[in-house]
């Protein structure tokens, strides 16, 4: 799967640009329902996309409970820079505590090469 970096619209992968604004496409990993992550995170369902990334729902397999896996863009993951300020989001969510912020449990890297964090889902 494709999708256009400008307006997040998806395209089959024989696309190569935006019907709407003519930007070049980027390609799209998806995790599949039934999918284990670093053998603990089982993928239940795709929650939602955007140009920065995807999150999905997963069954935590140690913890027995859901939690939301957010995954950034693999076209971001070529850029230094991004995944060393996804890193540091995941370390400042991580501190904070807060009943109105969902606690973030996890940060890890899957075996295809994404960078995730795991955080509580409600």
């Amino acid at each position: 799967m494709k999708q256009c970096p400008m307006c997040d619209t998806p395209y089959p992968d024989d696309h190569a640009t935006c019907d709407t604004d003519g930007a070049v496409l980027i390609q799209i990993r998806e995790w599949s329902p039934g999918t284990l992550i670093r053998n603990k995170y089982r993928i239940l369902a795709k929650i939602g996309q955007g140009g920065m990334g995807t999150m999905y729902k997963a069954q935590h397999l140690g913890l027995d409970e859901v939690m939301a896996l957010k995954v950034m863009a693999s076209n971001l993951l070529g850029d230094p820079s991004f995944a060393k300020r996804f890193r540091q989001e995941a370390r400042a969510a991580r501190k904070l505590q807060h009943r109105n912020i969902v606690q973030v449990n996890d940060f890890d890297q899957a075996e295809d090469g994404s960078l995730f964090i795991a955080a509580e889902i409600r």
